[in-house]
């Protein structure tokens, strides 16, 4: 029994030291990337001759301008937004806002939202009509 001290001791470091490897692997290298595909050869076609030179036409008048006339012009109307309708149990339309004619001058009524009513949703700004002299047809639904 005295050499079995000895004896273990060096079963044991042998055991422990070396019977075991770890396995070494290659480094992992990336295949290399295909190379670039040549640019393909751009043709460039021939542009078009130029459209020939358009003539804008005059603009349509708004409605509510009168036409040349001894009739007094209608004024351009001021930019205008519509608020959102407020709320209401009858149904309700936007009235834009319009020119009225007063006999002497052109007074401006904003945009409001009206009760539907009966009447349709297209409001026909007011206008001069000549039959035999100016004759001012105020707004309406029609």
């Amino acid at each position: 029994m005295r050499h079995a001290g000895p004896v273990l001791l060096l079963g044991s470091a042998l055991g422990l030291g070396g019977c075991y490897a770890v396995p070494v692997y290659p480094a992992y290298v990336a295949p290399a990337a295909p190379a670039p595909a040549p640019p393909a050869a751009v043709v460039q076609a021939p542009l078009p001759p130029p459209a020939p030179a358009v003539v804008a036409p005059e603009p349509v008048p708004a409605v509510g301008v009168v036409p040349v006339g001894p009739c007094p012009a209608v004024p351009a109307p001021p930019a205008e937004t519509m608020p959102l309708p407020p709320v209401s149990e009858q149904q309700l339309t936007w009235r834009p806002g319009h020119w009225d004619w007063t006999g002497s001058s052109y007074a401006w009524q904003p945009g409001a939202w009206v009760p539907l009513d009966g009447h349709s949703r297209n409001w026909q700004a007011g206008y001069w009509s000549w039959g035999g002299g100016c004759v001012w047809v105020p707004g309406h639904w029609t």
